[in-house]
């Protein structure tokens, strides 16, 4: 008996769909997951002139990164090993991997800000708010943050982090140091020294020192020494305690001023 032409078709059609299938299985077992092929970099502000200061390239992030045919699925683990690479190098921060397509991702690259510099053991070391040491030198100059003395460091070592002998003032000088720059008061209060019982006495730019105490809060300190400055003080020193700021001129006399 002769097979139907329409039986024929039908079992010519179902080995052609069962090719496609192994076709398919094959082809998907061979390529394996997606992994990561195409890295791109991108610079948050002032990271890239810093990293050209530094004669650092994409290529250079990226090596750091170690992603680069990492699987796509295994992202929680290389990020967190990348992230880590790169804030090793002590100036940048790897501030974000963004997915950019299915085998491509970019680097964010952020540089570190110096928040102060202290005075220690004969050098400026220059620091950032993770006390990460990004500068050691024999001298301080112009475009450093500002001064801090009177707050000794353990071994500081650029692209490291630090410790202080005494991290309470450590914290001290950071918070003053904070409230000077979010209030744009770097112009007025030079440099920072750290002494004992929470005092903090500050170098002007119109020559007067300032005594605070950081039991008191910081910024309605520096706001009363600053209107005492603007009023016309000019000599001798400014003491703050609570809302009440007291000059002591070069000679015995004290005059005060409450503030707001």
């Amino acid at each position: 008996m002769k097979a139907k032409k329409g039986d024929n078709s039908s079992i010519i059609a179902i080995l052609v769909l069962a090719a496609l299938a192994i076709a398919v299985v094959a082809f998907l077992l061979f390529r394996g997951p997606a992994r990561v092929k195409r890295v791109g970099v991108e610079y948050a502000s002032g990271a890239q002139a810093e990293a050209y200061a530094r004669s650092l390239t994409d290529y250079d992030f990226i090596r750091l990164s170690g992603i680069t045919n990492q699987k796509m699925s295994d992202r929680h683990i290389w990020e967190e090993k990348a992230r880590e690479s790169v804030n090793a190098t002590g100036y940048f921060v790897l501030k974000e991997i963004r997915v950019s397509g299915k085998q491509s991702v970019t680097l964010v690259i952020a540089a570190r800000e110096p928040q102060m510099t202290l005075s220690t053991s004969g050098k400026y070391v220059t620091i950032d708010k993770d006390n990460y040491v990004l500068k050691v030198s024999d001298r301080l100059s112009a475009n450093d943050p500002i001064l801090v003395n009177g707050v000794a460091l353990r071994y500081p070592t650029a692209g490291l982090i630090t410790v202080a002998e005494d991290g309470q003032k450590l914290e001290d000088a950071r918070e003053v140091a904070s409230v000077i720059y979010a209030n744009g008061y770097q112009g007025i209060f030079t440099s920072i020294s750290v002494k004992e019982s929470r005092e903090v006495r500050l170098t002007t730019s119109k020559g007067v020192p300032v005594i605070i105490n950081l039991r008191f809060d910081v910024l309605t300190s520096l706001d009363i020494a600053k209107g005492m400055l603007d009023s016309g003080v000019s000599d001798g020193l400014i003491e703050v305690a609570g809302t009440n700021g007291f000059y002591r001129p070069d000679a015995e006399e004290t005059y005060s001023s409450k503030g707001m």
